[in-house]
């Protein structure tokens, strides 16, 4: 009788066992990370550690003599989260060449640290007159933005199945990338003007947006500049034609003339509205 008592409660023990192992199993498959719109991506390590403690403490609760149903989904969410922490750290850890790059367009402001003069010569005695040019100019640019690797992944489209698919997320750049553009065009008070010459800035620009970014630039452009000894020596004078002081003088200002004229490289800084053509997010 003893016996039978004792194997009847054993046979109930095995049952309850069976029972909390589906019911562990079930919790399990429902706690698929279906889906979540950012997660963290961290190493696999620390993933792995925060895997395996919310799994811990989903088993504690379900094999609580009293389940919390409140506390169970919790922890559910929290295990789905954790394991696709993990499966994103496994295949998001390591960022492909080109990943991180970005090429774009901008547009802005550029203020010039030098000053930069529209040279004309008097239409009554032809003597030399020096305009001061704004030292505001907007440019149009285009380069690459080169950012670290971000530690969120975002979710691009809804999973269809209950299954968790790394592929369905992209990483999120960092806020702040490494800018170098190379400037198109000028436009400013004296002339507006498609570059001929290489010019172009470094900086840092800082994420708006998955696809706009504002960046500044430190930035060298090119002018052309009347030459220095004109300025220095025939400011408000006439300029002669010739060595003879009754020779005739200069009645015109050509500025593609190399006798009067050269490429004057300045520096300046600019702000620019940053738009990624390139390597932005996949819709």
């Amino acid at each position: 009788m003893y016996m039978r008592r004792h194997l009847g409660f054993i046979e109930k023990q095995m049952i309850l066992a069976i029972l909390l192992v589906v019911a562990i199993s079930k919790s399990y498959a429902q706690s698929d990370p279906i889906p979540i719109k950012e997660i963290n991506i961290k190493s696999v390590n620390a993933a792995s550690k925060n895997l395996k403690y919310a799994s811990d403490k989903l088993k504690s609760l379900l094999g609580a003599e009293s389940p919390d149903t409140s506390k169970i989904t919790k922890a559910k969410a929290a295990y789905a989260k954790a394991n696709a922490e993990k499966e994103l750290s496994e295949n998001l850890d390591k960022v492909k060449f080109g990943d991180n790059v970005r090429v774009f367009v901008s547009l802005g402001p550029a203020v010039s640290f030098s000053k930069l003069y529209d040279p004309v010569l008097s239409p009554i005695d032809s003597s030399l007159r020096l305009q001061t040019l704004f030292p505001v100019s907007f440019i149009l640019s285009t380069g690459v933005a080169v950012s670290a690797k971000g530690r969120k992944a975002e979710l691009i489209k809804d999973s269809k199945g209950s299954s968790f698919d790394p592929s369905n997320y992209y990483r999120k750049p960092s806020l702040l990338s490494f800018i170098a553009n190379v400037n198109l065009a000028q436009f400013s008070s004296g002339s507006s003007s498609f570059n001929q010459k290489i010019t172009g800035g470094i900086g840092l620009g800082i994420r708006a947006s998955d696809d706009f970014y504002v960046s500044i630039t430190y930035d060298i452009n090119v002018a052309r500049q009347l030459r220095d000894y004109y300025i220095d020596n025939y400011q408000d004078k006439q300029i002669p034609l010739g060595k003879n002081p009754r020779s005739s003088v200069l009645g015109n200002l050509d500025s593609s003339n190399n006798q009067f004229f050269f490429d004057s490289y300045y520096s300046g800084v600019s702000v620019k509205f940053v738009y990624v053509v390139t390597g932005k997010k996949i819709d």
